[in-house]
């Protein structure tokens, strides 16, 4: 079982907590690094959470959202101790960092649910009334986009929730493949998101959010210590 996150507990709904006020917060975008003109890694300006916020919305209004109904902060997280040690009964020790995503959501006035991400040329579509197809045409996807299908999968067809049409944006300062768990932030915030809209629906623990991570759709196996130190800890 994981050990205790190294930082100080926030109780379980992290995630739903109004945003701090702006601090700096980090320094890398929502899309990989650029690079120079020789070649290296450009390390991009740093952003508050205001910042990522202020993003968020103008991802959102850009979409075509109406004004926001739900904000949420979700940060990464480091390992200190044990790397794929967790689900395999081992130690491990992991905190929540100062760097990470900013989520808004507004509804739609039409049975659609659409993700977008600054920075990002996709703009995910899943049709609610035929989520199973939605699913299916959605899982062919690459990159972040499966993430969010993994949440959509769990809700909408694994528990049979009626998902409300919503547009939800994103913006981060939490570099992709930087070992700091961005796949399991956007999962936890597209999961925290839903949880909160879908009516009646019950808390998500940390370990309901691994077994989002861990199926076909994403490709991976692993266990919930990401996800404990994303909704447990507090940056």
């Amino acid at each position: 079982r994981p050990a205790q996150p190294a930082c100080r507990p926030a109780g379980p709904h992290l995630l739903a907590c109004p945003l701090a006020p702006a601090k700096p917060q980090g320094a890398v975008a929502v899309l990989p690094c650029e690079e120079d003109s020789s070649g290296e890694r450009m390390e991009p300006q740093r952003e508050t959470r205001a910042t990522l916020q202020a993003a968020a919305e103008a991802t959102l209004a850009a979409a075509g959202g109406a004004t926001r109904t739900c904000t949420l902060w979700v940060p990464g997280r480091i390992e200190v101790v044990g790397k794929h040690t967790d689900y395999a009964r081992g130690r491990s020790m992991v905190c929540a960092i100062d760097r990470g995503l900013v989520f808004v959501a507004s509804p739609r006035d039409d049975a659609k649910l659409v993700v977008v991400s600054r920075g990002a040329p996709d703009r995910l579509e899943y049709a609610l009334t035929d989520c199973t197809a939605s699913v299916e045409l959605a899982a062919n996807n690459k990159g972040w986009a499966k993430y969010v299908t993994a949440v959509v999968n769990f809700f909408a067809i694994h528990r049979g929730d009626a998902i409300p049409p919503l547009t939800i944006a994103l913006a981060a300062d939490l570099p992709q493949n930087a070992g700091l768990s961005s796949s399991s932030a956007i999962i936890c915030g597209v999961a925290a998101i839903l949880a909160k809209q879908v009516a009646g629906s019950p808390a998500l623990s940390a370990d309901d959010l691994g077994k989002i991570e861990s199926n076909n759709l994403v490709g991976t196996r692993g266990g919930s210590q990401d996800h404990a130190a994303i909704t447990m800890a507090k940056a």
